[in-house]
């Protein structure tokens, strides 16, 4: 710094007294002088090429498979990286099997701004988690169940329904045209507690806007009439699932669109 000073100092002096073509002369020597006796021109700083780096989550970043940084939620960060292309990973630190990876391309010099984003992925993993443990309560609580409609309903192997609100299970029989006595037989033919449900139980299924029938989905029928209980001995009633009402009909008459439903009580499976 000192030998830059006394240059300029004498540039100035000789400016003064013989003009610029002879001061070049003479200035030429001094540096030439200079150089020789170890006196070097500063260096120009290179400029740095940067990615600035912002995430919405707690993370490991990773710069070509090295980990180089770690971030907490809403940081910045300038790292400084080679020119050209750059691979960059950035490992959720809240949960590991969420990662966000791009392969970044900056010019020499220049700075790019990386929005790293992974707040929506753990918070998804976070209600996935969430839902496998729930899932597992349920089959802990209700068996080996097949199927499920909401926590009220769960269908099962042998074609059972559980209705756990009423304590009851159903089945459905064909899907076909049944009239009250050949319900009756079918219902008996299945054993094991099961038999024809009463008008109430019936009317416990009823669920306005459900499935195709107003009812659930997991008791499988086209059939918008259903068999209940006797209503003398010619006649029994069946519930018509549309508006939910109840209605009697010939029990060996004709019986389109009628169908059987068996239930039995059931605490637990």
């Amino acid at each position: 710094m000192r030998s830059s000073r006394v240059v300029l100092s004498i540039e100035n002096l000789m400016k003064r007294l013989l003009g610029d073509s002879v001061i070049r002369f003479f200035l030429l020597g001094a540096v030439l002088f200079a150089v020789s006796c170890g006196v070097q021109p500063t260096p120009t700083a290179t400029p740095k090429t940067i990615l600035v780096l912002e995430t919405d989550g707690a993370c490991a970043i990773y710069l070509d498979g090295e980990e180089v940084a770690r971030l907490a939620t809403g940081e910045t960060k300038n790292l400084a990286v080679a020119a050209g292309e750059s691979s960059l990973k950035a490992v959720s630190t809240e949960n590991v099997a969420v990662a966000w990876s791009e392969v970044e391309k900056v010019g020499h010099g220049k700075r790019k701004v990386v929005r790293i984003a992974l707040a929506a992925g753990v918070q998804a993993e976070r209600e996935r988690v969430a839902r496998e443990a729930h899932e597992r309560s349920l089959r802990e609580k209700y068996g080996n169940w097949t199927a499920r409609d909401g926590e009220r309903y769960f269908a099962y192997a042998d074609g059972a329904v559980w209705d756990t609100q009423f304590s009851l299970e159903w089945k459905a029989g064909s899907d076909s045209d049944t009239n009250y006595d050949q319900a009756v037989a079918w219902v008996n033919s299945l054993g094991g507690g099961w038999r024809m449900p009463t008008r109430a139980e019936m009317q416990t299924l009823h669920q306005k806007g459900a499935g195709d029938r107003n009812i659930t989905p997991l008791l499988k029928t086209t059939g918008w009439w259903v068999w209940t209980e006797p209503r003398d001995e010619s006649s029994a009633w069946y519930l018509f699932f549309y508006p939910g009402c109840e209605l009697p009909l010939l029990r060996r008459g004709g019986a389109t669109d009628h169908r059987a439903f068996a239930v039995r009580v059931r605490s637990g499976r």
